[in-house]
């Protein structure tokens, strides 16, 4: 699990604000196990469990399942029980704790990973599949870090 602290300096001149993003990635392969994936599953919140369940692929509800279980970890520490917090939908679709509204977090999947993003400030995360990006696209869209990442793989 990665995380960021990013320091910003007061438009006011006062102190600096701090913000935090946490970010992890998790295998969920552990979850063929049909004994784990179902014991997993009772863990969660009911509003979740029914989101699962609905997806039509065994990976899908797979990864979903592996990156709440990450999301769970990742929060453990600020609630007492992070898997009794109840699920909702903004209207766009964006899922958020109604008890923790100033808790911002960001869920994907792909091929058989998952991964969550959480911070105290409106966030994202993506992953994709084993493909690759042209150049050009790489130029237009990546960040500065992203381009320079990019070329360090492309090295070994």
């Amino acid at each position: 699990m990665a995380e960021i602290t990013r320091r910003e300096p007061s438009a006011t001149g006062g102190a600096a604000s701090e913000t935090m993003i946490k970010t992890g990635v998790i295998d969920t392969d552990f979850l063929k196990d049909q004994r784990i994936f179902e014991t997993a599953l009772r863990m969660i919140h009911p509003s979740r469990r029914a989101r699962i369940v609905r997806y039509a692929q065994p990976r899908d509800r797979r990864n979903s399942l592996g990156a709440t279980l990450l999301l769970m970890q990742m929060i453990e520490d600020r609630f007492q029980n992070p898997c009794r917090l109840a699920w909702k939908a903004a209207p766009g679709g964006k899922p958020f704790f109604e008890e923790a509204p100033e808790l911002y977090f960001s869920l994907t999947h792909a091929e058989h990973y998952a991964a969550c993003s959480v911070g105290d400030v409106p966030l994202g995360v993506d992953l994709e599949g084993d493909t690759s990006v042209s150049a050009k696209v790489a130029e237009r869209f990546y960040s500065p870090t992203e381009k320079e990442w990019l070329r360090l793989l492309s090295e070994n």
